[in-house]
């Protein structure tokens, strides 16, 4: 897939080496200051301008994926979707998640841990 690419624009690796696959079936225009993205689809040896589904994403059908912009944040961004409409995560919002997770459990079992404490039961001796 061609890209213009703008100094502000944040795409990930694993998704312009995905691109790569549908190079010759689709092509996309990003224009960050108009926080635009045009996507174009050949058929019979031309390009043509694809619309945008409901959610305002373009189907990437080849991949499973849709491509649309970011609107909820300080700067708009290309983002991709599964087809379901739910955004597909970045590697640093992957672990920002797994990390919230892992420190939520631990609280969770401080506080069964005083609780059974309360309770007169050691928590370190419960196989």
């Amino acid at each position: 897939m061609l890209l213009r690419m703008q100094r502000n624009e944040a795409i990930s690796v694993l998704a312009i080496a995905s691109l790569h696959l549908v190079l010759l079936a689709m092509t996309a225009i990003y224009e960050v200051e108009k926080a635009s993205v045009e996507v174009y689809h050949l058929v019979d040896g031309k390009y043509e301008k694809m619309l945008a589904n409901a959610r305002g994403h373009y189907p990437i059908s080849p991949m499973g994926v849709e491509l649309g912009i970011q609107q909820d944040t300080e700067i708009p961004w290309l983002r991709w979707w599964n087809q379901d409409g739910e955004m597909l995560l970045t590697g640093n919002e992957r672990a920002e998640q797994a990390e919230a997770i892992i420190i939520e459990e631990r609280q969770q079992k401080e506080k069964l841990a005083a609780y059974l404490k309360s309770l007169g039961i050691n928590p370190d001796q419960i196989p």
